[in-house]
């Protein structure tokens, strides 16, 4: 992952942001530092909140992606944290804007790294994965960026086609949480 985070300081920080001086920007690892002012800039990850919900007939949420990046691909409600807000509550707030369900109780599954491509950058990730049970899938509908609800047993799901390489790897958290 570091190696991602130099490209975007060599490709984006060619000016810093406080004083404008041009120049090659300095990396240490994660940070860009400015050799004319000393501006410090810490590359760290986005967080977002993503859940696996699950109803009564053991039916998993699925959700078809409208845009890029994954545009088509079958993915997990969730979305970005909003700074300041906590990880439960965007997980709330994304299954809601997405598919209109929502949450009773909500659990914590595991975290994962990804890189995310948008607009010909590659950010950098930190998925966090909930579970949640729901009675029913009966508000389910597509709504923000969502082209199509996919209701799964969840037996039938193949991780593999699951959009990011994070949802793939928390599939085994999700699995090892359901059969503890």
């Amino acid at each position: 992952m570091n190696e991602s985070l130099l490209s975007l300081s060599a490709s984006l920080f060619r000016h810093c942001p406080r004083c404008a001086a041009t120049a090659e920007p300095e990396t240490q690892g994660n940070r860009f530092d400015c050799p004319a002012c000393g501006f410090v800039y810490h590359f760290n990850p986005a967080t977002a909140a993503t859940v696996f919900v699950v109803d009564g007939e053991e039916r998993l949420l699925l959700i078809r992606r409208q845009h890029e990046p994954a545009k088509g691909s079958l993915g997990l409600p969730g979305g970005f944290i909003d700074a300041g807000e906590r990880a439960e509550a965007a997980a709330r707030r994304e299954v809601l804007e997405e598919t209109g369900v929502v949450l009773e109780g909500l659990h914590f599954l595991a975290t994962h790294s990804n890189l995310y491509p948008y607009k010909g950058i590659l950010y950098p990730v930190l998925d966090l994965f909930f579970f949640a049970r729901v009675a029913s899938f009966q508000t389910a509908t597509p709504r923000d960026e969502v082209d199509e609800i996919i209701l799964t047993p969840i037996d039938e799901v193949n991780p593999a086609d699951l959009a990011f390489a994070s949802m793939r790897a928390a599939w085994a958290d999700f699995q090892a949480y359901r059969t503890a």
